[in-house]
């Protein structure tokens, strides 16, 4: 087995995945392409953003997750196009496609639901049936999720973590597009500190299992189910609240520290655990993973 030593240097180097392998062999063009690039993917986030705005809360957060595939449209045609790389140096790979996209679907319920769990044991929420659901508004909301999700994978980790390590290495690759991941959703409405610590710990965690599979679908479906079980729960996804939801959840003002407050489970302590814990089951993945690989 890898000592403590041989392990912290394992992590500084770690080796390029498939996908990054490719951005490096193939990829035209340096830094300045790059911040470009996140210049042109930002003003199409912010059109998207803008146009959702434009109608009522429920049918405006459908548009805006449906115009998401705006910036999937971007990311890929400035890839090929200007940057001369193909979709599998996105991570972008059909094989074992439904394995994976249904294991990163599981995952993101399962955390969710841990962390839904541990809040009723704490009694800071509470949970009441909603009688008036839109079954149909829903099957739009959790397809909507699916692009949004997707989309924002794309951008972050095929596109911003693979570009960077394939620059520098890896782990600088991870860590960045995590604090980036982070920093994007500073301007969310009612964040908090612990929300911002909290995003970032699930970009990291996103982008370890991204290292990991070498798979943008499985890190999207994560992604995208965490916002959708979030959102049907009838509780803010970073802030924002979607109203046609399968369950009204109370939150206890006074343990808003444990439940997120008016920014969502995204904001509390008890999803830090969660958060914590999938880090650390994570890392001891990648490092067998690495043992194996000597």
């Amino acid at each position: 087995f890898l000592s403590k030593s041989d392990w912290r240097h394992n992590m500084k180097y770690l080796p390029l995945t498939k996908s990054a392998e490719l951005t490096k062999n193939y990829r035209r063009g340096g830094w300045i392409t790059l911040i470009i690039g996140l210049l042109i993917f930002s003003l199409v986030s912010s059109l998207v953003i803008q146009i959702g705005s434009f109608f009522s809360d429920s049918f405006g957060i459908l548009i805006q997750l449906y115009f998401y595939s705006l910036v999937i449209l971007a990311i890929i045609l400035y890839s090929k196009f200007v940057e001369k790389r193909d979709i599998q140096s996105l991570g972008i790979s059909s094989k074992n496609f439904t394995k994976n996209y249904s294991f990163g679907a599981i995952l993101g319920f399962v955390m969710i639901g841990a962390t839904i769990i541990g809040n009723l044991i704490m009694q800071s929420i509470s949970i009441s049936i909603n009688n008036n659901v839109n079954i149909l508004y829903l099957m739009l909301l959790l397809f909507g999720f699916c692009i949004q999700g997707f989309a924002e994978e794309l951008l972050f980790k095929g596109y911003i973590m693979n570009t960077i390590a394939s620059m520098s290495n890896m782990t600088i690759g991870i860590v960045i597009n995590s604090v980036i991941f982070s920093l994007n959703h500073a301007i969310n409405p009612n964040v908090t500190s612990i929300g911002l610590i909290n995003i970032f710990l699930l970009g990291f965690l996103l982008s370890l299992i991204f290292f990991y599979s070498d798979n943008l679908y499985l890190v999207g479906a994560l992604h995208s189910s965490w916002n959708f079980f979030i959102a049907i729960l009838g509780l803010p996804v970073s802030g924002k609240i979607v109203n046609e939801t399968i369950f009204r959840i109370k939150t206890t003002d006074s343990l808003s520290i444990l439940n997120g407050g008016n920014f969502g489970l995204e904001g509390g302590l008890l999803a830090t655990i969660i958060l914590i814990v999938g880090v650390g089951t994570c890392l001891s993945f990648i490092k067998i993973k690495l043992e194996v690989a000597l």
